[in-house]
């Protein structure tokens, strides 16, 4: 259902800038441009904002592996450990 007004409304406000008639309807009012713009803009917003998170996510994820590389190739330099012979275990 929201998919089909998001599509109603993308396809109103294309036309109402793009200033050519529909060939069923007529040319379009300067209203018809606005309640199709007041529709789509909080969509914009909200895929704006889903997309931000998604983005912020991503980064915090890749930076908190960078920093566990870091400090498994930190501790592997600092401490040299050998290993037991097989007869100790």
């Amino acid at each position: 259902m929201l998919s089909r007004v998001f599509q109603f409304a993308r396809q109103e406000f294309v036309r109402g800038f793009a200033r050519y008639p529909d060939p069923l309807k007529g040319p379009k009012r300067i209203s018809d441009v606005i309640i199709s713009g007041i529709i789509i803009s909080p969509c914009v917003v909200w895929m704006a904002v889903i997309f931000y998170f998604g983005y912020r996510q991503r980064k915090e994820k890749q930076e908190l592996r960078e920093r566990q590389r870091r400090a498994l190739e930190f501790s592997g330099e600092e401490t040299l450990i050998t290993p037991l012979p097989r007869f100790w275990f």
